[in-house]
């Protein structure tokens, strides 16, 4: 079963979303820093671009998710993937000849792209999926994604420890931002190349005439107990996510107390949240079983904890100013490339820990309308990714992480109410089946008495 055609099929979409997100995922964790170093160069960039950037991409991707479902339906999930993805890509090259239009505009075409891209892809996965692999599939998906943070922390790694550290000139742009270009090009290469389901040809011909139904449904979705309950996880998500890929970056890059270069801290970071992503994911598919008996909620839970732990860490390792400006202020404690690193490690297992379990319980709950449900999932994740953006180049360190730890704890709480009915209907439905069996066991013992009487 591990190797059947649709774990392929989720294998290939996970491949493609590693090699878009190698490139976004490290272009994310540098913005700030190689913009900062451009408008030192170039006055008519600000140095708060990449924050003004990073709010347009969420912005985009806040209105993309809640018209992207009728899209999908239109053009397939493969084709919505490559249409997203190329928005990718196009961003990527704009930083090559870079201006404040080309920057914005490209900002604004990139987030939209995500929600065409991110709606497909978690689709898909759903659509190759049933009760007994979603899961697992869940886990592989988000696996292959987080490995984009290992490959992209080597690579910037190799690229500083060559090149000069302390400054991100503009030869060191090109060569970077070419990188990035070519390997999102491959990326959306993947996608072309997947196969659409049977069941996904099927669900189309039904939904091809009513693409206006499809918005509404979503619409109507957002309504529900349920999804209101589960926004506040799915918001949790995008608050997260747009810490540890660029406010948390930015600040490590901005740190200037470090025993080392900050440029290789920031690398050696990246490469931290990429295994702590991979490595959370690994437990996920191996355990679920496990999991499914005990409950995901423990999983988010347990992810929470560790969350409250890394922000702990973040508070005392870096000043209060980190995230707006070189700075050598103090720190409660001196700050630790160990400590960072771990950090950055526990971001990602609690990344991995929060999104694996979000997609299966989401893939579960909304089968018939998975494609509305998943574009909610990223509509709310990024409404928060956006006002994170905003507020992150403004509000000190402290601020920032009071937040996530209330958000935290507030996920895990809304979670576990959405999960508890799950498991006590699905509870009550096997105790019906060992009764219907025992019932049926004793009318056919009757049956045999009967028949020697």
């Amino acid at each position: 079963q591990m190797f059947a055609s649709e774990t392929w099929r989720v294998g290939q979409c996970g491949l493609g979303l590693c090699l878009i997100l190698f490139a976004f995922l490290a272009m994310s964790s540098i913005e700030e820093t190689t913009l900062r170093d451009m408008s030192a160069r170039d006055p008519s960039i600000s140095p708060k671009a990449g924050y003004y950037s990073q709010t347009i991409i969420y912005g985009m991707f806040v209105i993309s998710n809640l018209i992207a479902p009728p899209i999908v339906a239109l053009i397939g999930c493969r084709w919505s993937m490559v249409v997203g993805s190329v928005g990718y890509t196009i961003f990527m090259s704009q930083f090559l000849y870079l201006s404040n239009f080309t920057l914005y505009a490209g900002s604004a075409l990139e987030g939209f792209a995500a929600g065409l891209m991110w709606t497909a892809s978690g689709y898909y996965m759903a659509l190759n999926s049933n009760a007994d692999t979603v899961g697992r599939n869940s886990s592989i998906l988000w696996m292959l994604s987080m490995s984009a943070n290992v490959l992209g922390g080597i690579y910037l790694l190799i690229m500083f420890s060559v090149n000069d550290a302390d400054e991100i000139t503009e030869s060191l742009t090109q060569i970077l931002y070419g990188t990035f270009c070519g390997v999102a090009l491959v990326g959306n290469i993947v996608f072309a190349l997947l196969r659409n389901t049977p069941k996904e040809v099927e669900m189309r011909e039904q939904k091809r005439a009513h693409y206006f139904q499809e918005l509404v449904g979503t619409f109507r979705l957002l309504f529900t107990w349920k999804m209101a309950l589960l926004a506040v996880p799915y918001a949790y998500t995008g608050l997260h996510t747009s810490f540890w890929s660029a406010v948390y970056p930015t600040s490590l890059s901005f740190t200037s107390n470090f025993p080392m270069s900050s440029k290789m801290v920031l690398g050696m970071n990246n490469l931290a949240v990429g295994l702590g992503g991979a490595f959370g994911c690994l437990l996920c598919i191996f355990l679920d079983r496990f999991i499914t008996k005990i409950g995901r909620y423990m999983i988010v839970s347990i992810g929470g904890l560790l969350n409250c732990i890394a922000l702990l860490l973040i508070g005392l390792n870096l000043p209060i100013d980190a995230p707006f400006e070189q700075t050598s202020s103090p720190s409660v404690i001196p700050p630790s490339p160990y400590v960072a690193v771990l950090s950055g490690f526990l971001l990602g297992l609690v990344d991995s820990a929060f999104n694996t379990q979000l997609y299966a319980i989401t893939s579960s709950i909304y089968q018939e309308n998975c494609a509305q449900a998943m574009a909610l999932f990223k509509f709310y994740h990024a409404l928060l990714s956006t006002v994170s953006m905003f507020y992150g180049g403004l509000l000190i360190l402290p601020g920032q992480l009071a937040i996530l730890a209330a958000l935290t704890v507030a996920s895990a709480l809304c979670f576990a109410i959405v999960e508890f009915p799950i498991r006590r209907r699905i509870r009550l439905e096997q105790l019906r089946g060992i009764q219907s069996a025992e019932s049926i066991d004793d009318q056919q013992e009757n049956v045999l008495k009967n028949h020697d009487e």
